[in-house]
């Protein structure tokens, strides 16, 4: 099915979501070619997460930053019609933690990081190395403040982000405990006491591993957790062109094939299966380190 086609759908649920109850896919899953609509559909998830509220306005003309992102079909929200900052929800990102610059400001309520933690309990900040950096990346795609003068403006600047590192700084790929591990670390930080409610999870670094047979039943109990307590985990489909990789084949994850934005199809590399929903991944206007930036090599969590 072509990928606008399907991106129409999630629209559709968006706006059900913000006028009559929160997203919360049944069935979710998720590398940087599949990894930038999946953390952009976990912010579209999270910042229209119904709060105390009448309604919202929705432009009739797509943002610049929309149509960059290829995302013109999300509904967009007047900010001064959304809910006070501590209502806005949270999309919990399970990466390799995001780093602090013009665009992503220290760790503040209003966002678009409001926490950066890690698996250990050190430094949620990035590490030096470019697969190091993918969580900043992901933030700032999603995220990035606009009006500084510096970088790019995020495809949802209203967004609010409780960064997870699941990958150390000596390490470039995750490993295959990190993904129920950082599932966990977002329930546990989705208490009902919580003044930053996570209403998603965003697990955007693939393994390319096959997760054996008991730590996949782990991560599949961690993903029933979350979901029994109205939290959506969403993976990236993979990158090899072919059936969903890992762990986006896994129980109860949404997975997000990455679509070409200019033809409508899916890009020449996405993962895909039946049940994946398929979003903006390549052909994006994007930035890194302050400097334009395309994403003909891939994106789409």
């Amino acid at each position: 099915m072509p990928a606008r086609s399907i991106a129409r759908q999630v629209a559709d649920r968006a706006r059900v979501a913000f006028t009559s109850g929160p997203f919360v896919p049944t069935t979710i899953r998720n590398p940087m070619r599949l990894r930038l609509f999946c953390f952009l559909a976990a912010a579209v998830a999270a910042v229209i997460s119904p709060a105390p509220m009448a309604s919202a306005a929705e432009s009739p003309m797509p943002t610049s930053q929309a149509k960059a992102y290829g995302m013109d079909w999300v509904p967009y929200i007047d900010p001064a019609d959304l809910p006070p900052v501590r209502q806005r929800k949270v999309v919990c990102l399970v990466d390799s933690g995001v780093g602090i610059d013009e665009d992503l400001p220290a760790d503040r309520p209003e966002g678009p990081v409001v926490a950066r933690t890690s698996l250990w309990g050190d430094s949620g900040l990035d590490g030096p190395g470019w697969e190091n950096q993918h969580g900043t990346r992901m933030a700032s795609f999603a995220g990035a403040v606009a009006g500084n003068d510096w970088g790019t403006v995020g495809a949802w600047p209203a967004v609010r982000i409780y960064s997870v590192r699941a990958m150390s700084h000596d390490e470039t790929v995750f490993r295959e405990s990190a993904y129920r591990q950082g599932v966990q670390a977002c329930r546990l930080a989705a208490t009902d006491a919580d003044p930053d409610p996570i209403v998603v999870v965003n697990l955007s670094l693939g393994c390319g591993c096959t997760i054996g047979e008991v730590e996949q039943g782990y991560l599949d109990e961690q993903v029933a957790r979350a979901q029994s307590r109205d939290i959506s985990v969403l993976a990236a489909a993979g990158n090899n062109g072919g059936a969903l990789g890992s762990p986006a084949n896994s129980t109860g994850l949404v997975p997000v094939a990455a679509g070409d934005t200019g033809g409508g199809e899916l890009c020449s590399y996405a993962s895909y299966g039946r049940e994946a929903l398929v979003g903006p991944g390549c052909g994006l206007h994007v930035s890194h380190g302050g400097e334009p930036a395309w994403t003909d090599g891939g994106g789409s969590s």
